[in-house]
C-alpha cells in the first residue's frame, strides 16, 4: 500500500534544469556544453554534497575556465530563473489530504535557500537536500537514508524525478519510480497505481 509520495525538486515541483547553468558557463567561458560539464563535475558534486562553501566552489570555477569569479554567477542565475511549477505544488497539496509528501532534491545551501523561499514547507512532511544528508542520488543510499527517516518501507513510497538515472537508483532498493515529463502523463501514470 502507497503511503508517501516523495518528489524531486528541480524540474519537477521547481522549473529549473542544470542544463541551463551549464550552458551560461560554457557561453561565458568559451567551451562546449559537453566538456564544460566535464570541467566542473568534480567540484560541484562536492558542492551538491555539503563538503565545500560556496565561495571556494566560485573560486575553483572561475579558475578552472579562467573567468572573474563574478561571472560564475551559481547563486544569481538559478535565483533569476527558479520558478515554482504551480501544477506541481498543487498536485502536492492534494496529494497531501491521503499520503506523506515529501521531496529529495540534490542541491547546494545556497540554492537551497533560495528554493525554500518559494516553497512552502506545509505542504510537505519532509523535505530531503543532498547538501544536508551528505548523500546524492542516484546512490542507493540516499533512497535507503530517506526510508529510514520517513519509517517507511520502499514499496511504501512512489519516487517522482525528471532524470532517468535517478528513477533507476531508487528502483534499485524497490521504490516505486516514475519519470516526470509532465503533469498529464503523471497524472495518468499514478492514477494505474490507484493514486488519485
Amino acid at each position: 500500500m502507497i503511503k508517501c509520495i516523495l518528489f524531486d525538486l528541480g524540474g519537477v515541483l521547481v522549473e529549473f534544469s542544470d542544463e541551463e547553468y551549464l550552458g551560461y558557463l560554457a557561453k561565458v567561458s568559451g567551451n562546449n556544453k559537453r566538456k564544460t560539464e566535464k570541467m566542473v563535475e568534480f567540484w560541484w558534486r562536492r558542492l551538491f554534497l555539503g563538503m565545500i562553501h560556496i565561495k571556494f566552489f566560485e573560486q575553483r570555477i572561475a579558475k578552472i575556465f579562467g573567468i572573474d569569479k563574478s561571472q560564475v554567477q551559481w547563486v544569481e542565475f538559478y535565483e533569476k530563473r527558479v520558478r515554482l511549477n504551480k501544477d506541481m505544488i498543487t498536485l502536492a497539496k492534494k496529494l497531501r489530504k491521503n499520503y506523506t509528501v515529501a521531496f529529495l532534491s540534490d542541491i547546494d545551501f545556497s540554492r537551497y535557500d533560495i528554493a525554500l523561499r518559494l516553497l512552502d514547507l506545509k505542504w510537505f512532511d519532509y523535505d530531503f537536500a543532498s547538501c544536508y544528508i551528505r548523500k546524492k542520488k542516484p546512490d542507493p543510499e540516499v533512497y535507503r537514508y530517506v526510508l529510514r527517516k520517513m519509517k517507511l518501507r520502499a514499496d511504501e513510497v512512489v519516487f517522482i524525478d525528471n532524470k532517468w538515472e535517478n528513477v533507476l537508483g531508487a528502483r534499485s532498493v524497490g521504490i516505486k519510480s516514475l519519470l516526470f515529463r509532465n503533469r498529464k502523463d503523471l497524472l495518468a501514470r499514478l492514477k494505474k497505481l490507484g493514486i488519485a
